[in-house]
């Protein structure tokens, strides 16, 4: 799975714990359209933007959909 997103729009299904300011989903799935976060939720669900596509396995990895780190040290990045 390419985690790249470039000028190219193009689907990505993230599928793992995902953590949002509200809930912690330990089977979740992340769905980005280009640049756009398009759904977040169980994978459970049979939400409107999930037909049609592929759900990956169940996965181990933690998913903070949104985030942007800005950590820094010094000001050398």
């Amino acid at each position: 799975m390419s985690t790249s997103f470039g000028d190219t729009p193009s689907t990505h299904v993230l599928r793992g714990q995902v953590v949002t300011p509200d809930q912690v989903l330990s089977d979740g799935v992340v769905v980005v359209d280009g640049a756009t976060i398009r759904y977040v939720g169980p994978a459970k669900d049979r939400a409107p933007e999930l037909v049609g596509l592929a759900l990956p396995g169940a996965s181990s990895v933690t998913i903070l959909p949104g985030l942007v780190d800005v950590h820094c040290h010094g000001g050398g990045g």
